[in-house]
């Protein structure tokens, strides 16, 4: 996949590539989407699984979700991977502005996002997709409150990516809506932290110093410079979006910031497509060491995340 993602960028930089770019997109799309609807590892999805047993267990998620795991209990699960990854896919599509664009942003989002959210964290990444949808490039609110109404149906995280927008759009005029949801934000992440001491799992929020956690934080934030430039970010966004991401330095609090994610790989990606070839080049060998070490990293140092056998899943897993 990552190499698939690689040479769907470098065909992408010569001219009349259009076709093959777009088809190389549509072959990883295609496995991708295969490959998610056999997936069952990750961190909360065996969790998740734990929980089909009873209605009253299940009803510990948003509601949205809650109702996708009645449905899909007898799949094991894998009818909800198939529709998050393809939302994700769809919305990116949506977002990026041509095909350039959407295959630097596959390359940037498949090791830091893909692999990590949607494999695992299933809701963030169903109510990211929703949020995505509605909301990116859209000025009319009213388009977008029927993304903020989805979204928390299937996690509630999604309030920072309604805060972004507000925040974003925010004028005089939307002073009022903006501090409705910073207040519902600083009051969900109050709850959140109460929940974590009295679980005894505050020490998810702690993480060690280490150069190669200071390299990556410091490979982040560059990432939030470059996609401010594009995407024309105010100051109050931009470090907004950085003060999440030195946030998520902290241990769990990395899921906070993957929730920008795909907005930052949109930006960085338009900003590059724009830059001389020999930029390009350069930037493209940075993504492939970063998606090569972020994925072994997710794969062979992450205790845990691929235990569980992939033949409890059915949907397409044949293929």
């Amino acid at each position: 996949m990552l190499f698939l993602s690689s040479l769907a960028v470098l065909f992408s930089f010569f001219r009349g590539s259009k076709l093959v770019t777009l088809s190389l997109l549509l072959i990883i799309s295609v496995l991708y989407l295969l490959y998610s609807s056999g997936r069952i590892g990750g961190v909360d999805t065996p969790f998740y699984r734990q929980q089909f047993g009873s209605d009253v267990r299940c009803s510990m998620f948003e509601y949205g979700f809650h109702q996708l795991c009645r449905f899909d209990s007898p799949t094991g699960f894998s009818f909800t991977f198939l529709i998050a990854s393809f939302l994700m896919i769809y919305a990116m599509y949506r977002c990026c502005e041509n095909y350039r664009v959407l295959s630097l942003a596959f390359l940037i989002m498949f090791p830091a996002y893909f692999v990590i959210m949607d494999m695992g964290y299933l809701r963030q990444s169903m109510s990211v997709s929703f949020i995505l949808l509605f909301c990116f490039n859209q000025e009319n609110r009213k388009v977008r409150l029927l993304g903020y109404i989805i979204a928390p149906f299937f996690h509630i995280s999604s309030i920072i990516l309604i805060f972004f927008f507000e925040l974003y759009y925010s004028t005089k005029k939307t002073g009022i809506f903006l501090l409705f949801v910073g207040a519902c934000l600083i009051s969900v992440a109050a709850i959140m932290l109460i929940k974590f001491i009295n679980g005894g799992i505050v020490g998810l929020f702690s993480n060690g110093i280490s150069l190669k956690s200071i390299v990556q934080l410091m490979f982040l934030m560059s990432l939030n410079v470059l996609a401010s430039f594009h995407l024309r970010w105010p100051m109050r966004v931009t470090l907004f979006v950085m003060i999440v991401t030195f946030a998520g330095y902290f241990g769990h609090l990395y899921r906070v910031y993957l929730t920008l994610f795909p907005i930052i790989a949109f930006g960085v990606a338009g900003y590059l497509v724009k830059r001389k070839i020999s930029y390009r080049f350069l930037t493209f060998a940075v993504f492939i060491i970063f998606g090569f070490l972020k994925l072994s990293a997710t794969v062979f140092e992450y205790d845990g995340a691929f235990e569980i056998p992939y033949s409890k899943n059915s949907l397409l897993w044949f293929f």
